[in-house]
């Protein structure tokens, strides 16, 4: 089976949704998928119930990057860097891999830009790989096999209408 790069990205809803969709088809079918989550805790409502696939330890933060101390943002990257590295080391052990929030976290800078892209050209090809994010980092969209963008065209908050527990979060 050819492995290859998918990206969701776009201000849609629905990208990490759709991530969340191919990791429970590809775990279903009994292959082995370890979802990890950049600037979100697990309270995200994806990730209460257990799936087909395994949950990375992340648990960001209850704030938003911009919110961060400094020293709280210092935390973040070592963090993000310690987790690349494990599934990197491991990566071989998954049929897919899904980094959700990757692409803000990288342009943010919680996640080094040439440190993460060198990551993904390491596990390109050896694993499917499931990319999430609002932003454009053009050296991973070049090697992406799969590019779908989430555009709003409406959406609820434009109204003033909050997030709903079980829809949005």
């Amino acid at each position: 089976m050819d492995n290859l790069l998918h990206i969701y990205y776009g201000d849609g809803k629905g990208k990490t949704t759709a991530a969340v969709g191919l990791a429970y088809r590809c775990g279903s079918r009994g292959k082995r998928v370890i979802f990890t989550s950049f600037l979100k805790s697990r309270d995200s409502g994806e990730f209460l119930n257990a799936g087909p696939f395994e949950l990375d330890s992340f648990d960001f933060c209850n704030k938003f990057w911009n919110d961060l101390t400094t020293e709280e943002k210092i935390q973040a990257v070592a963090d993000s860097k310690n987790r690349l590295l494990s599934i990197l080391e491991n990566a071989d052990d998954y049929d897919m891999i899904v980094l959700d929030e990757f692409l803000d976290a990288i342009v943010l800078g919680c996640v080094e830009r040439e440190f993460a892209i060198d990551v993904i050209r390491k596990m390109y090809k050896k694993t499917e790989i499931v990319i999430t994010g609002h932003n454009v980092v053009e050296e991973i969209f070049e090697i992406a096999d799969y590019i779908t963008e989430m555009k709003k065209e409406k959406h609820p908050f434009d109204k003033g209408i909050s997030g709903r527990c079980g829809i949005e979060f």
